[in-house]
């Protein structure tokens, strides 16, 4: 039995979660050194659905795909950090991508050119948030309310005043 199959049999949902763990991790180290190209292409295409599960699993799987090495994971990597809520996620597959396209050697001119894309993608997001905070004035990503449904809370408001002003007296 080759030690690639084995990896995959502990990959299973259901296995001890440390051991599952550490499979999802070292398979991708274990793949790089495999001359078959089929191995890393099976390897990546088990690690890609694991980004999108729970914590412990992407980052793990994000490790994983970090030692495969393998530049068409890149994408997937990118679009992990561009959904995640979580910061740690975000920076950690930020940081695989920039170590996988490091590892195969690109010219410098792509370099700068994917610097250039960064920078850029990186000011159209805050110019975009900028203009939805000028477009509603209220909470960020919200639609500003009109009429007597944006009064209801301020009436509230002045309710709950009112009363904790009787109380003191």
């Amino acid at each position: 039995m080759h030690a690639l199959d084995v990896m995959k049999e502990w990959l299973a949902y259901g296995r001890p979660w440390q051991a599952r763990l550490s499979a999802i991790y070292n398979i991708g180290r274990l793949a790089h050194h495999s001359t078959e190209e089929r191995a890393k292409l099976e390897v990546r295409e088990m690690l890609e659905p694991l980004l999108e599960q729970d914590f412990r699993t992407v980052m793990n799987a994000i490790g994983g795909l970090e030692a495969l090495g393998d530049t068409k994971s890149i994408a997937a990597l990118e679009r992990c950090a561009a959904g995640a809520l979580d910061g740690r996620i975000k920076r950690r597959a930020q940081y695989a991508a920039a170590a996988i396209r490091e590892g195969a050697g690109s010219p410098k001119e792509i370099k700068s050119l994917r610097e250039d894309y960064d920078s850029l993608k990186k000011e159209y997001d805050d110019l975009k948030n900028r203009l939805l905070k000028l477009e509603n004035p209220g909470k960020p990503g919200k639609a500003v309310k009109q009429g007597k449904a944006a009064k209801a809370p301020a009436r509230k408001a002045a309710k709950k005043v009112a009363r904790a002003g009787k109380k003191k007296r």
